[in-house]
Formats: C-alpha cells, sequence, structure tokens
C-alpha cells in the first residue's frame, strides 16, 4: 500500500476483488442494470485507459461479465473516492472525461 495516498491506495485495493466490487456495485448501479450482470462471472481485467504517464496520480480498474442473456460485457465505470467533502468534485470528473 502507497503510504502516500493509503486512503486511494485502500479503495483500490479493496476494489480490484471481484466479489467485493460485484456487492459495491450491485447496489450502486441502477437496477435494471445491475439485474443485467452475471455477477458470479464478474473478472477484473489488467488493462488500464489511464496514460502510463498519469499512472503514479490515477488508476482505473476495468472488469469483464457476463450479462445474464449470456452475452459478454466489459464494465468501466469512474468511481472517486474523496477521503474528505470536495466541493469541486464535479469539476474534477468533468476533467476525468
Amino acid at each position: 500500500m502507497d503510504i502516500h495516498k493509503p486512503h486511494a491506495s485502500f479503495a483500490e485495493s479493496v476494489l480490484k476483488d471481484a466479489a467485493t466490487s460485484a456487492e459495491i456495485l450491485q447496489n450502486l448501479l441502477p437496477a435494471d442494470v445491475a439485474k443485467s450482470i452475471d455477477w458470479k462471472s464478474l473478472k477484473p481485467q489488467d488493462n488500464s485507459f489511464v496514460d502510463e504517464s498519469l499512472r503514479n496520480l490515477y488508476s482505473d480498474i476495468l472488469f469483464s461479465a457476463t450479462g445474464t442473456n449470456g452475452d459478454p460485457l466489459e464494465l468501466y465505470l469512474l468511481l472517486e473516492h474523496k477521503s474528505h467533502p470536495d466541493k469541486n468534485i464535479f469539476f474534477q470528473l468533468l476533467g476525468y472525461q
């Protein structure tokens, strides 16, 4: 765990666990979306959309899964972990896009 950003490192390590992420995401996603995913098939992927030069500042976790209809799915969700309230979070999230 990176001692300089322990909260972010902890959040990332928790979310990389597929079972934990499945439980969290089932409660965060809209019900109709959550019902369409076979959560037992959720697997973290090794890919990243973050530029290599920025990986010391940002991280992402990609998952693949199977839909309840059997179709393959790729999940890319933008979650921002904050260890304190930030009134400018919307501008930060906009910058990520």
